[in-house]
């Protein structure tokens, strides 16, 4: 490939092995030459050592890895859009599938939908502090069980708001074991129930 300028300049792709990386700096085997290469933005692929790479060469710059041709080695693949590089995706429809599992780890998480759906056999949520928030909060189950365990932490204050009602729903059993347990209503408090068992 040739491309005219003031001068002649020729460029030209050929393939090449990773032999090494320092930083953001790829050292790259060509023929018999051993050179620095930089990834180039179109390969979204991270290049890891023994990788066979399309390689870009340019006179006035340094060699560009263009994509991963082939991998020996059975390692992970990294996705690197660069450190200052921000990542949109839009698309009608987005799907993730992974076989065994999907984790995603941030500082600072945060989903904005208007519908959202969580189904599945187990939900785990740990966490040393969290501020539920709702306007509306319905629950329909079979069975509802809460305990709290002192070798896992000592729940100092829980105080719950809510702005508008608080609904519970329970179709067969809903039970709940404590030491000490205060009902505090400021207007009048109704238990409406077929029998009452105190003792």
């Amino acid at each position: 490939m040739k491309t005219t300028t003031n001068r002649t300049i020729e460029a030209s792709q050929t393939t090449a092995t990773v032999k090494f990386i320092v930083e953001d700096t790829y050292h790259i085997l060509a023929g018999n030459q051993l050179l620095p290469a930089r990834k180039a933005v179109s390969c979204l692929l991270k290049p890891q050592i023994d990788d066979l790479v399309q390689v870009f060469f340019h006179p006035d710059h340094s060699p560009f890895i263009l994509s991963i041709l082939s991998r020996q080695n059975q390692v992970e693949a990294d996705m690197d859009f660069g450190r200052h590089q921000d990542v949109v995706l839009k698309s009608r429809n987005l799907h993730l599938h992974a076989t065994d599992s999907i984790r995603v780890s941030a500082p600072a998480c945060r989903i904005n939908s208007d519908n959202t759906s969580l189904e599945g056999t187990q939900l785990s949520l740990r966490y040393r502090k969290m501020a539920f928030v709702a306007d509306f909060l319905e629950q329909i189950h079979d069975m509802v069980s809460l305990s709290a365990s002192r070798s896992f932490q000592v729940i100092k204050q829980f105080k719950q708001s809510v702005v508008s009602s608080l609904r519970t729903i329970v179709h067969h059993t809903h039970r709940m074991d404590c030491n000490q347990l205060e009902i505090h209503s400021e207007n009048d408090a109704k238990i409406k129930a077929k029998q009452i068992h105190l003792g």
